[in-house]
């Protein structure tokens, strides 16, 4: 995935843009000889399984909660 810039109005500085959940961006469309078992095998389950929604759901609340994001 390239690198997304941004010029902040602020400080006038150019920055790097955060991609949120990038891995599972670049796993879901990426074109690299590991993302392709991935797309076959897992991300199926991943996208019909309502616990690993909730398990990721609990993660971004406990960053949140910790002050990581």
């Amino acid at each position: 995935m390239a690198r997304i810039f941004y010029l902040d109005r602020k400080t006038k500085k150019v920055e790097e843009e955060k991609v949120y959940g990038k891995f599972f961006i670049e796993c879901a469309y990426g074109n690299k000889f590991i993302t392709k078992p991935l797309k076959k095998y897992l991300m199926p389950f991943l996208t019909k399984s309502h616990w690993f929604s909730r398990l990721y759901g609990c993660m971004q609340k406990m960053k949140t909660i910790f002050g990581l994001k």
